[in-house]
């Protein structure tokens, strides 16, 4: 296969001897499907979605059947004389199993399915030459181009020439008559097929000959379409240029009516601008008098307002001078009656004790007397004693109360005369 792709130029020949062809080389030997790693030629490639060239290559890569078959029967056979079956071994044979499966029916569908891409016929002058035609190892391709359409024929037609040692197109030009005649008494091939050989060898021989006619005429036209599109481009470009031309004129005349326009504007913006200049100076002198009137009254109305806030002011004064003399008065009769309840409270309180004193002097002037009936008397003493200290502490504490009333009456005092104070301060 190797070989054959070399000589159908499907192989890049100059990589071959390197040492990652040769191992791809190796490898291919255990698993076909590494020929896809091979260096093809990347114009081969005519097979669409498929990492194999063609066709060929794929067809290759079915041998790796004699492999893989023999080695699961071999594990089936093994698992049945052996009984060693587990779970590990049943899922593996189970998934090799299923994987081949997968993969033959991909390449299956891939090869029958996916259709021959057709190569272009040898009179083709734009992808061979009359060299490489004849070197070429296509017969079957040939004898199709020819006009031998059955298959048969064509099948027995190319084992005939390949055994008898044609194996390229140019060695169809070695066949004679008498090889024709032979072909067509012992192989049964029609001799009008026969003659379709030379007829189409001939015919690629003369469309390669005029070739040269042909490329030159190829020339000559492309040359000419060429002119002709240039003619045409200037034509192009001269009626795009006269489209410029007349857009330049419409925008210079539209630019001058703009200009005349502008001006005009002009014209009746001074004029406007006059009119709004005497228009802002009579507005002027009429703000200005009426500024200067509303000054006048302004100043007319402070004025009376001036008079007014003073009399309001003198009135206050006056109001404010009443009611503090009304307060003062107040405060001084309050003064005197507190200080007169207050004298009163005092000269009470001073009788009391003077009363107290005289009774304590008298009570003492007693127990002197009668010290030397002490202890027949104790408990009649001790009475006395704790009278006296009762009469003491509720005198205390009636003095006590008297003046805390008295620093009431002070400070309820205090407290009207703030009050007045205060009103006073409003009222002013």
């Amino acid at each position: 296969s190797i070989q054959k792709a070399s000589r159908l130029g499907w192989l890049e020949t100059d990589r071959l001897t390197q040492y990652s062809t040769i191992t791809v080389i190796l490898l291919s030997f255990t698993d076909p499907d590494a020929v896809m790693l091979l260096p093809f030629d990347p114009e081969c490639y005519k097979l669409k979605g498929s990492p194999f060239p063609n066709k060929s290559a794929l067809f290759v890569t079915g041998f790796k059947a004699l492999e893989d078959i023999p080695e699961l029967l071999f594990q089936a056979a093994h698992v049945v004389v052996f009984r060693t079956a587990d779970g590990f071994i049943i899922t593996n044979m189970a998934f090799t199993a299923v994987m081949m499966l997968y993969d033959f029916i991909a390449k299956l569908l891939q090869y029958s399915c996916i259709p021959d891409v057709k190569p272009p016929p040898f009179t083709d002058i734009d992808e061979y030459t009359f060299e490489s035609v004849t070197a070429s190892e296509e017969l079957d391709q040939f004898l199709e181009e020819a006009g031998i359409s059955d298959k048969d024929t064509q099948r027995k037609l190319g084992v005939a020439l390949r055994t008898d040692g044609f194996r390229v197109i140019g060695d169809l030009e070695r066949l004679d008559d008498e090889q024709r005649r032979e072909y067509e008494e012992e192989k049964g091939i029609p001799k009008l097929d026969l003659k379709k050989i030379s007829t189409y060898l001939d015919e690629i021989r003369e469309s390669h000959e005029n070739a040269e006619a042909t490329r030159a005429e190829r020339a000559a036209k492309a040359k000419a379409e060429e002119v002709r599109s240039g003619i045409e481009r200037e034509a192009m470009l001269e009626a795009e240029a006269t489209k410029a031309r007349e857009a330049v004129d419409a925008l210079h005349a539209r630019e001058a009516a703009e200009q005349e326009e502008a001006k005009a504007r002009a014209v009746r913006g001074a004029e406007a601008e006059k009119a709004a200049a005497a228009a802002e100076a009579e507005a002027a002198a009429a703000r200005a008098a009426l500024a200067a009137e509303h000054e006048k009254e302004r100043a007319e109305a402070e004025a009376a307002a001036a008079r007014l806030h003073a009399e309001k002011a003198e009135a206050e004064a006056d109001a404010a001078r009443a009611l503090a003399d009304k307060v003062r008065a107040e405060e001084e009769a309050m003064e005197a009656a507190a200080a007169s309840k207050a004298r009163a409270a005092t000269s009470a309180a001073h009788d009391r004790e003077k009363s107290l004193h005289e009774r304590e002097i008298a009570e003492q002037e007693k127990a002197k007397a009668s010290a030397m009936r002490k202890a027949e008397h104790a408990k009649a003493t001790a009475a006395a004693e704790a009278e006296a200290t009762a009469a003491r502490a509720a005198l205390a504490a009636e003095h006590e109360r008297e003046r805390a009333e008295a620093e009431a009456g002070a400070a309820r005092l205090r407290a009207s005369k703030a009050e007045a104070e205060a009103e006073a301060a409003q009222a002013i």
